[in-house]
């Protein structure tokens, strides 16, 4: 097992405009699909599972995509396609 990926702290990061509750580069790209998969333990209070997300940049210079989570472990990020 990999070790789980560390995030940067952002802390010029402004809330995106279209939802005050995010931190993402909301105006940067554009969610075309997403898979969620989990399975949820009663007994261990946990979930686990895994999210596939494919994204299109919308500006010139969309090579960062901030991934606003909080509280979950995110152990592996590829990057398919043209890009």
């Amino acid at each position: 097992m990999k070790a789980p990926l560390s995030a940067p702290i952002l802390q010029d990061v402004v809330p995106c405009p279209n939802d005050p509750n995010s931190f993402t580069n909301c105006n940067s790209f554009v969610t075309d699909h997403f898979h969620l998969d989990i399975t949820v333990d009663f007994d261990k209070q946990s979930i686990m599972g895994s999210n596939t997300v494919n994204v299109t940049a919308i500006q010139d210079g969309g090579n960062t995509l901030i991934l606003d989570y909080q509280g979950i472990v995110v152990q592996k990020v590829e990057e398919c396609g043209d890009g």
